[in-house]
């Protein structure tokens, strides 16, 4: 039990960090806060949560087939960039994130699925607690996992979603100011991961 509780807290530890800097779905979650309430932000980042705890559960689950796929979630890594470099682009208009009841929780599913970083990232990590001997290979340790990365990108979102209640009356006036910071963090995100992508991609030619 106690080896649970250590693994249980390193990994939420991971993913709270790993999920404050700002980025495609915790930006978001600001902006449905601020523009749809708290229900729809709420949407937003089940969705986002769900999309994450899935892949990273199938990844430890297979962890050898998809190291045997590195090079088709690469290249789909970078087609995933180039949906953010889109969606930052219609950010300038306002509503990427919030267009009726119900959007927010598929838009929150859809960018989870698009971003690149979420099977590197934790493959990594695994990778590291495995050598490490925090990971063991049993599914009560992948289960344990997997529900850290979930609570813990839960409480990174938790923190925008209140940042933005917040400072709510400032955003509302300055709206434009909003969508302006939220497509250039989708631009700096999306490049940076395109960057990387290619980079990779090259490296194993």
């Amino acid at each position: 039990m106690r080896r649970f509780w250590k693994l249980f807290l390193c990994v939420l530890s991971i993913s709270f960090a790993g999920s404050l800097p700002p980025g495609t779905l915790n930006t978001g979650v600001t902006d449905l806060v601020v523009n749809g309430g708290a229900f729809a932000a709420i949407q937003f980042g089940a969705g986002a949560i769900l999309v994450e705890v899935a892949l990273v559960r199938a990844a430890l689950a297979g962890m050898r087939r998809l190291e045997g796929m590195k090079g088709v979630y690469r290249w789909g890594g970078v087609a995933g960039c180039i949906v953010v470099i889109f969606l930052a682009i219609l950010s300038f208009r306002g509503g990427v994130y919030r267009a009726g009841v119900g959007v927010p929780l598929v838009s929150g599913i859809l960018l989870s699925l698009l971003n690149p970083l979420h099977l590197p990232f934790w493959m990594g990590w695994v990778v590291v607690l495995r050598s490490k001997r925090v990971l063991g290979d049993g599914g009560a340790d992948h289960n344990v996992f997997a529900g850290a990365v979930g609570l813990g990108t839960a409480a990174a979102f938790f923190a925008y979603g209140m940042a933005g209640h917040f400072f709510i009356g400032w955003l509302q006036i300055n709206k434009g100011l909003l969508n302006g910071l939220i497509a250039l963090t989708l631009l700096v995100a999306g490049g940076m991961q395109m960057r990387r992508a290619i980079l990779s991609n090259v490296r194993e030619q």
